[in-house]
């Protein structure tokens, strides 16, 4: 094998890999079964081109596998399975004006759209993408034009139609670039160990914010969880589930996981949670009274009108004035001061006015950094409602949330999975 692997699933179970192989030709093995049973090493039917660089996959549907490659030619190259049959030949895509330096990154936000993204040899970011009426020329994302990139791109789609590209800098941290309804300039992430070898890598789970893989410069691996907890050794230590029955249940099970001696073990719980009055959703959008499924991690403070309860997070006792912001401008899905008295800001919650639920909260850091303005704001894990459900945060009994935060301890990098029991789980090494 030359290069690094690729890798996708199209199906619950199904796993398709690829690499370039000594012979400089593209190899693929596949399970159906998560890896119960592997097929053996196999080359893709009709492929007879050399490849230059590592491969880059993606899927936008069942059945489907988008391949794409750097030619010997410095051209980037496409190639498809659709159901039961490849493409035939490798088809070219073009190339950035002054060429590609290193392999491709794609990805897909939704049926028949892909992006693809490289290095161009003047090392810079360069797109093109496919949207069903045929390929858009290479350009460079409106935003990115001032990075300078030291390794081949890495991209993962988002809460629908968003893209975050991620990248090594000159100075060797991960920086990233992010589409939602335009692009950002480049923002640093930081690097394990201050240093990241190689090309970031990156996935994303359904519904969440991409996590992202790096090589530190002790060749081992490192994690950062989406979003903003930092780049840690073997991720998080401490996990919360929230498994419910079915996408339309607004009760769910929650359990508190330890990771000691090399093993999980149940820390808290399990205990009934309270979830949005619409059930579950992978694609949450404001209002919509469902809560997201995905992987989260928690915000650095916690809130309350009560007294704290964990002295290991920063603690902000609520008063008048304070607001979670729905403004659609850059305020969005934050903590927002106004002075008691002043006009309050537009589609914003009032946190000291929740005499019920908000004696404690956690910030569950569902569309935060990056933020998409209109997929929701304000999910929180906080105290039991006088209804019986959330607008799409989880809630548990006061005494029983409060042993919860007690327990969270910010350095172990705690995360909370969300989704159905089919999806969702007790933590596996």
């Amino acid at each position: 094998m030359v290069g690094d692997p690729a890798a996708v699933s199209w199906a619950d179970g199904r796993v398709d890999v690829f690499v370039r192989g000594g012979d400089n030709r593209l190899w693929q093995q596949w399970t159906g079964c998560g890896g119960c049973q592997w097929s053996g090493w196999l080359k893709p039917l009709g492929d007879d081109g050399t490849l230059a660089s590592s491969p880059a996959v993606t899927s936008w549907g069942v059945g489907r596998l988008d391949i794409f490659v750097l030619g010997t030619d410095g051209a980037i190259y496409q190639r498809f399975w659709n159901m039961n049959a490849w493409s035939a030949g490798w088809q070219y895509r073009g190339t950035p004006p002054q060429g590609s330096a290193d392999r491709p990154a794609v990805a897909s936000w939704g049926a028949g759209r892909l992006d693809v993204f490289v290095e161009g040899n003047d090392r810079h970011l360069w797109q093109s993408f496919f949207s069903g009426g045929g390929w858009s020329t290479w350009f460079q994302p409106p935003g990115t034009e001032q990075g300078t990139l030291a390794s081949a791109p890495s991209a993962a789609p988002w809460g629908g139609q968003n893209l975050t590209v991620f990248v090594r800098g000159t100075d060797a941290r991960v920086y990233q670039s992010t589409w939602s309804g335009g692009w950002s300039s480049w923002g640093t992430i930081g690097a394990p160990q201050d240093a990241v070898v190689g090309a970031p890598a990156t996935v994303t789970t359904r519904g969440a914010n991409p996590y992202v893989l790096g090589r530190g410069t002790d060749d081992h691996a490192y994690a950062f969880l989406p979003p903003g907890s930092g780049f840690g050794p073997g991720g998080a230590t401490q996990e919360i589930v929230v498994s419910s029955p079915r996408y339309t249940s607004t009760t769910a099970t929650l359990t508190a996981y330890q990771f000691s001696g090399g093993v999980w073990r149940v820390a808290l719980g399990p205990y009934t949670a309270e979830l949005g009055y619409n059930g579950l959703s992978d694609n949450r959008t404001e209002n919509d009274g469902t809560t997201p499924t995905g992987t989260y991690t928690f915000g650095a403070t916690m809130y309350g009108l009560g007294s704290p309860v964990n002295g290991r997070y920063a603690y902000h006792n609520l008063v008048c004035g304070d607001w979670w912001s729905g403004v659609h401008d850059s305020t969005y899905n934050q903590y927002l001061f106004v002075p008691c008295g002043q006009d309050p800001p537009p589609n914003s919650e009032a946190l000291w006015q929740q005499t019920v639920a908000y004696q404690h909260f956690a910030v569950i850091n569902f569309n935060i950094n990056p933020t998409s303005i209109g997929r929701g704001s304000g999910i929180f894990l906080h105290d039991y409602t006088t209804s019986g459900v959330t607008a799409g945060c989880i809630a548990l009994p006061s005494g029983t949330l409060e042993s919860v935060l007690g327990w969270l301890d910010p350095a172990q990098h705690p995360v909370i999975r969300i989704g159905t029991t089919a999806e969702v789980g007790p933590p596996s090494p």
